[in-house]
């Protein structure tokens, strides 16, 4: 009977230690399939720069400017995780850049296994003579964490990230459409033209009511100047930009 409890135990311990990596696990692809890569794959972790993030909004929108795509993301809730899973999982993705945040939850506690005979864990139970462990609740913090990975890519476009119209925004400027926008890439020409907040409501004419009517313009004029009408501050502004 000892020996099949030593068994049962054995496989719960095995099965239940497997080492998994949650920024693997939890991973969404989110990279566009018109994506242009415009750096080096890295070769080991060294070649991966993390951004430990106290703001991840700002730093969202200072990687975006600074040419960077946003490729995948992870996220999930659990006890301590190691840096180097973040950066196993960018190497598996091409990533050289993980924007990431690691915010307390709670405090819950955990039933562990705890051995009083060194002696039958060091042999690992094979001594018909050792007895099962003991357990105990273990006091262990919880916290939220979210990875964003990243790869340096050409200019495609407009440079322009856009969100479908805020609450904020659609009472500042009594409106329910448009495509908010987010940030402008530094070495856009849109940059010297566009301004955070700048809502877009049309591009040749054609009505933008949210970021997927921008997109769908964007795509459909590439190569060509088109004509954006876009609101600022209440006022109606007219900017003429060339789609990459």
């Amino acid at each position: 009977m000892k020996k099949i409890f030593l068994i049962v135990f054995i496989t719960f311990l095995l099965v239940g230690c497997s080492v998994t990596n949650p920024y693997s696990d939890t991973y969404v692809n989110t990279s566009s399939p018109n994506i242009s890569v415009n750096d080096i794959k890295p070769l080991t972790e060294n070649d991966i720069k993390l951004i430990n993030s106290k703001n991840v909004k700002d730093d969202l929108i200072n990687a975006f400017e600074n040419g960077y795509e946003m490729i995948g993301y992870s996220s999930f809730n659990t006890t301590d995780v190691s840096e180097k899973y973040i950066k196993s999982q960018a190497l598996n993705v091409n990533a050289t850049m993980v924007i990431y945040s690691k915010q307390f939850t709670s405090q819950d506690s955990e039933l562990e296994p705890v051995f009083f005979d060194d002696f039958c864990s060091r042999r690992y139970y094979n001594s018909m003579d050792c007895g099962g462990p003991d357990w105990q609740y273990v006091q262990k913090s919880k916290y939220d964490y979210l990875a964003t990975f990243w790869i340096k890519a050409n200019l495609t476009g407009l440079g322009i990230l856009v969100q479908d119209i805020s609450i904020e925004k659609r009472k500042e400027l009594e409106t329910n459409y448009g495509a908010e926008v987010k940030a402008v890439r530094k070495d856009s020409e849109a940059y010297k033209e566009i301004a955070l907040g700048d809502v877009i409501t049309k591009i040749n004419g054609s009505d933008i009511k949210d970021k997927d009517d921008y997109a769908k313009e964007v795509e459909k004029n590439k190569g060509k100047k088109v004509k954006l009408e876009l609101l600022r501050k209440g006022k109606v502004i007219i900017k003429e930009l060339v789609v990459k």
